[in-house]
Formats: C-alpha cells, sequence, structure tokens
C-alpha cells in the first residue's frame, strides 16, 4: 500500500524513506523531511529543492547513508555487505500468491 502527501507524491512501499513524485523523480525524505540540494535555501516542506533520483535503489542507499550519519540504524534497505532487505511493510499476500503461483 502506498501512502501519499499532500503534494501528491507517493512513497514507494518497497523501500523505507523513498517517494515518488508525479513525474517520476524518486527522492528520499528521513523522518518525514525530504533530503534538501545542499546549496537550496527552500523549506523542508517545499520538494521542488529535493535531491532527486532516477531510480529507487539510488534513492534508497541516500536514505540509508543519512540514517547512518545520523546514527539512526533502523527501517534500512540495505545490509552492510550491500544486499537488498526486504521492507516489512509490503503486504505478506501478495508474496504467498506469487509463491503459489510458482508451485504451480
Amino acid at each position: 500500500m502506498k501512502d501519499k502527501d499532500e503534494a501528491g507524491n507517493l512513497q514507494v512501499s518497497t523501500y523505507h524513506g523513498v517517494w515518488v513524485n508525479p513525474k517520476g523523480k524518486y527522492f528520499v525524505k528521513v523522518n518525514g523531511e525530504p533530503i534538501m540540494k545542499e546549496s537550496d535555501t527552500l523549506s523542508a516542506e517545499s520538494t521542488s529543492g529535493c535531491l532527486y533520483f532516477d531510480c529507487a535503489d539510488e534513492a534508497a542507499k541516500v536514505y540509508d547513508e543519512t540514517k547512518q550519519q545520523r546514527n539512526e540504524i533502523t527501517d534500512l534497505n540495505f545490509k552492510s555487505d550491500g544486499t537488498r532487505m526486504i521492507n516489512d511493510e509490503v503486504t505478506t499476500s501478495t508474496a504467498t500468491g506469487r509463491g503459489l503461483e510458482m508451485l504451480g
């Protein structure tokens, strides 16, 4: 299930902290605040000054780096060896249904 914010951005349900805007660009929110471009002085409420990414994986890695810099090591997207962790918020019914289909 995807969350939607007041600007119409959707949270990517398979990653912690990764959002996508209506134009298809990915960005990161940590603790509800978007990661802004370093040179930008716009308010955190505006996503126009966000640091954007072309793919969700790239955004998820920046989310993890930001959380680790803040000594917040919960809800990360990747393990220390670089392998992807599965987001627990993804519904298990979808995964179960696919598993049963694969069995025949």
